[in-house]
């Protein structure tokens, strides 16, 4: 196997992860952290990388990338890859064979539920609604959410943190507009949303909801969607899928580990380094996100602040 070297930017809990799974998939890397970074270009040059896993804060993601796209050294960026269209457009400017050698961090869909979901035809459901939360307070030991990338009003919040949903909302139903954005801040973080509920709608008689929230008592992340024919109940948290039509009900259960969904990725991203094929259909290159970038920055630009909410976090 070719040892392939990445050079992992960010310390934080996902750079760590990355780094662990890419030794576990025998590759090298070397982890440094954003606030330790003074001169990338001169690293990357020097070091005979083969690729950047960019997991710093959304919020420094341009001064990041822009080294890496000058020497056009293939990226695994994780989402969202930017959240202002300017930023956006400078990616996508950027020549396609070079953008298909680059990943986004889109690890759900390697989920064996969305691979499950993306074979089977919704074109007649009127209604989707998504649904994902936790009690952020919970999130992990020994951590405060002020000190969080998710606390900066310029960047941070529940919708870019919890995005893959807009993600998937765009796999499964797209072409999709977005309609209205409707948040709720923090008394002590303003203009950061803490929920935030997106509704959409397409071409074929559609309108769904990706609905977002740091409040949760409970972590939960369901898909409900509905035709005149049945109600497909999905939980990507537990693994089950549930179908109910008058006459019957249909379960499947998809077990999974969510770390094989990071690794799964991570792996695709590694055989585009080596030119190998991939043959998953909803792999996360640049060149095939570009629509789901659009709608996340979309989403998060036309936020509108309804009320705040009170509590300690």
């Amino acid at each position: 196997m070719t040892k392939l070297s990445f050079l992992v930017l960010g310390a934080g809990a996902i750079g760590q992860r990355h780094a662990s799974n890419l030794l576990e998939l025998g590759y090298m890397c070397k982890v440094v952290a954003f606030r330790e970074l003074l001169d990338l270009k001169s690293i990357l040059r020097q070091g005979s990388f083969d690729g950047v896993i960019v997991a710093t804060a959304s919020q420094v993601r341009s001064e990041v990338l822009s080294p890496c796209f000058d020497l056009k050294i293939p990226v695994y960026i994780e989402k969202p890859i930017a959240y202002d269209q300017k930023t956006l457009d400078h990616i996508f400017s950027l020549p396609e064979d070079y953008l298909k050698k680059c990943y986004a961090g889109f690890m759900m869909r390697c989920h064996p539920m969305v691979l499950f979901l993306q074979e089977l035809d919704y074109s007649d459901a009127y209604n989707f609604s998504f649904e994902i939360g936790h009690d952020v307070t919970r999130w992990r030991q020994n951590w405060k959410f002020s000190d969080s990338y998710a606390a900066n009003p310029d960047g941070g919040g529940v919708l870019l943190d919890l995005c893959h949903e807009i993600d998937l909302a765009n796999i499964l139903f797209a072409p999709l507009t977005v309609q209205e954005v409707v948040s709720l801040d923090h008394q002590d973080f303003t203009k950061v949303d803490f929920a935030s509920t997106i509704t959409f709608s397409n071409q074929l008689n559609l309108i769904g909801t990706v609905s977002m929230d740091y409040l949760s008592p409970i972590s939960r992340r369901r898909l409900v969607i509905k035709s005149t024919q049945y109600v497909d109940e999905i939980d990507f948290l537990t693994g089950e899928y549930r179908r109910v039509t008058p006459d019957n009900t249909t379960v499947k259960n998809l077990a999974f580990k969510r770390n094989n969904m990071f690794l799964d990725v991570l792996s695709l991203f590694c055989k585009s380094i080596l030119g190998e094929e991939n043959p998953l259909l909803l792999q996360p290159s640049l060149d095939k996100v570009k629509t789901s970038c659009e709608l996340i920055v979309d989403s998060w630009e036309n936020r509108k602040f309804v009320g705040s909410i009170k509590g300690d976090v």
